[in-house]
């Protein structure tokens, strides 16, 4: 895949193609909760859950023996009822390690319209592989460590609408990187693993 295939890229599999290799499991669990997360109104109780409990595992702050455990009680939860399509999508966020890239191309949408979103979203955790961007460690320390601070708040709180802020936040301790500033205030699909906050954060 070149560049200029990455960006006008509207298919899903097609990117997860590329990226297989490059991208660590973590950022892919995220991506397959921000695709479940697309659907979370209408999903159980028991699903959102399962989605929470898979991200707490991407970040490592709960075991893999929570992790099963989650899945297995979401199982089930099910048995015996009609389960929608969402619902086997949002177990796949807790599937094992070498499990998940299968899991990530049985979670792509066949719906054009979701599929875009997906595609935002991936572009929201990855952005342009072929040009990575550096954060100077100035912005983080500027006043007392704020940009940092806010970018804290923002993925612990799922705050993705106060981007703009950080943005505002990062111009002042002397951040002119357009890709940066114009990713947080662009109205982009955000979730958690947002490849802004993710290296303001040092996390991969």
């Amino acid at each position: 895949m070149t560049e200029a295939e990455w960006v006008s890229c509207i298919d899903p599999r097609n990117m997860l193609d590329f990226l297989r290799g490059k991208c660590s499991e973590r950022k892919l669990r995220l991506a397959l909760c921000g695709w479940s997360r697309l659907s979370w109104k209408w999903m159980s109780q028991q699903s959102q859950s399962a989605v929470e409990v898979a991200e707490l595992f991407a970040d490592g702050l709960i075991s893999d023996e929570s992790r099963r455990d989650a899945d297995a009680k979401l199982w089930w939860s099910e048995q015996g009822q009609h389960k929608p399509i969402r619902n086997w999508y949002a177990r796949l966020t807790l599937e094992e390690s070498h499990d998940l890239w299968e899991a990530a191309y049985a979670s792509r949408s066949h719906n054009p319209r979701i599929k875009r979103r997906q595609v935002a979203i991936l572009r929201d955790i990855i952005n342009n592989p072929f040009r990575p961007v550096s954060i100077d460690p100035d912005w983080l320390s500027w006043n007392d460590g704020t940009v940092q601070k806010i970018a804290q708040v923002i993925y612990g709180e799922r705050a993705f609408d106060r981007l703009p802020i950080m943005a505002d936040a990062l111009e002042e301790a002397g951040c002119n990187n357009v890709e940066i500033l114009n990713h947080c205030r662009q109205p982009e699909e955000h979730v958690r693993g947002c490849w802004v906050v993710d290296a303001l954060l040092g996390k991969s």
